[in-house]
């Protein structure tokens, strides 16, 4: 079985457009940080300054499941913060594991 490389590439980008379309919307709306998960806080990766996830409000989730298989699942977050009053986007993906 051969793989084409650019086919599948093809794919993967085809899968990606609405999620990079509603990031650039969030940004639009004024979503513009980028947010990660760092044990039971979350990490504004612009300032770099932690905040407790009881302070972090999600807005909107967005779901987005990959046709290729790659990933089961993507997930895109729109949150803003209490205390600082930033927001921004944080995403998630769940890996597709297959038992062999």
């Amino acid at each position: 079985m051969s793989i084409n490389i650019e086919e599948l590439l093809s794919k993967v980008v085809d899968d990606l457009i609405p999620l990079t379309e509603n990031i650039e919307r969030l940004h639009r709306m004024g979503y513009v940080n980028n947010f990660e998960l760092a044990g039971e806080q979350v990490l504004c990766l612009e300032t770099r300054r932690y905040v407790d996830i009881s302070d972090v409000v999600v807005d909107e989730v967005l779901e987005y499941s990959e046709k290729n298989g790659a990933l089961s699942c993507v997930y895109l977050f729109a949150v803003h913060e209490l205390k600082y009053r930033r927001k921004g986007i944080f995403l998630a993906n769940e890996s597709k594991h297959t038992a062999e």
